[in-house]
């Protein structure tokens, strides 16, 4: 069975997370991972010559083994990351460096039990000493023996109130299965996540609304930058309309409005946006001259994109390696010309937001 991501990320923060004894996201402490592409879609559009696009779907595989010990009487599992190593953008002296390091050790300690075939696990907490509440629910081996692969379900057993909880929900953005096989001496762990790409809807857009308001000079009226196509308004009526707006067309990736006399097409040529990674294209023509926007950003770091003469775009994260040596690492790379787009496109908006006045709302 497949979890959806939301109730992924609560395992994560709990047991699952526990037992990989790392972070979720980018600090992932794999030992390996394999990135496979297994869909692709397309969103076509015919308006204004559109081009956005979806990219294609990604699957990523990612693999650890840890130290464990196992106590069947009172049914714990001693788990360690020790020896455990991730790949990192480290900077050093002047600049920066692709490096494998060695992770800080940690262990933890997990009690399980067995509802049946059902595998519950729940982890320790160290502040409070005590063990969680809540028990992840693994299946796919066999009741009341520790050993073999169990894959963790979207459902969570509450041992208090004896009773089970499961996630229905269907509205997935990424799938995650998490499984783990457990011998004698190794918990291996084999974590599959599909990430399924949104599909771009310009007219729903945080970025139309805020495009708008811009134009009127209305409530948050600064020009939106392009990462505003993946949010969506908070009035999600595809129908919308704006005060002295009269749109001529409307479709998934762009429209064609008058305002101010002007006649403005806003066109968007790239979307992609896989999980943690992000990318997108707008341009903003005003009676024919036209503006681009593009916006970057990526959690999932690469030895491509480690080199000194990116530093302006990246943010920095501190983590501590084996020996307790404290380092700064790219934590995130972003690229945006939102300035340049700035300076382009007010000279050839400042008449229309003169024209249609500055006190308009909507």
């Amino acid at each position: 069975m497949k979890t959806s991501f939301k109730i992924y990320t609560v395992l994560c923060a709990a047991v699952a997370c526990a037992i990989s004894l790392t972070a979720c996201g980018s600090d992932s402490g794999s030992n390996a991972t394999d990135d496979n592409t297994i869909s692709s879609s397309s969103n076509k559009t015919s308006s204004n010559s559109n081009k956005a696009s979806n990219n294609e779907g990604r699957q990523k595989i990612t693999y650890d083994t840890l130290a464990l010990s196992i106590d069947t009487e009172a049914k714990l599992l001693n788990v360690s990351n020790e020896g455990a190593e991730e790949n990192l953008c480290v900077a050093v002296d002047n600049g920066f460096k692709w490096k494998t390091v060695k992770k800080r050790t940690y262990s933890s300690k997990i009690k399980y039990t067995f509802i049946g075939d059902t595998l519950v696990l729940y982890e320790w907490w160290s502040e409070s000493e005590r063990y969680d509440q809540y028990g992840t629910m693994l299946v796919g081996g066999k009741g009341g023996d520790i050993y073999g692969t169990w894959t963790i379900i979207p459902c969570m057993f509450d041992s208090e109130e004896k009773e089970t909880s499961c996630d229905e929900d269907e509205e997935e953005e990424g799938l995650m299965q998490s499984s783990f096989t457990i011998s004698e001496d190794k918990f291996a762990r084999k974590l599959a996540g599909i990430y399924l790409n949104k599909s771009l809807n310009y007219p729903t857009s945080n970025f139309r609304r805020l495009f708008n308001h811009y134009l009127s000079k209305g409530p948050g009226g600064d020009l939106p930058t392009a990462n505003e196509l993946f949010h969506e308004s908070v009035y999600d009526d595809e129908n919308s309309t704006f005060d002295g707006v009269t749109i001529k067309e409307l479709s998934a990736s762009g429209e064609t409005f008058i305002s101010g006399g002007k006649t403005i097409i806003v066109n968007v040529l790239n979307f992609e946006d896989n999980f943690q990674n992000w990318k997108a294209s707008v341009t903003i023509s005003v009676d024919g001259e036209t503006c681009q926007n593009d916006y970057e950003s990526y959690y999932d770091m690469t030895e491509s994109l480690c080199d000194a003469k990116y530093s302006e775009n990246y943010s920095l994260g501190t983590k501590t390696d084996k020996d307790g040596n404290e380092f700064k690492y790219v934590s995130q790379f972003r690229k945006n010309n939102h300035k340049e787009f700035l300076e382009c496109l007010e000279p050839l908006t400042d008449p229309i937001i003169e024209s249609i006045g500055k006190d308009k709302s909507y």
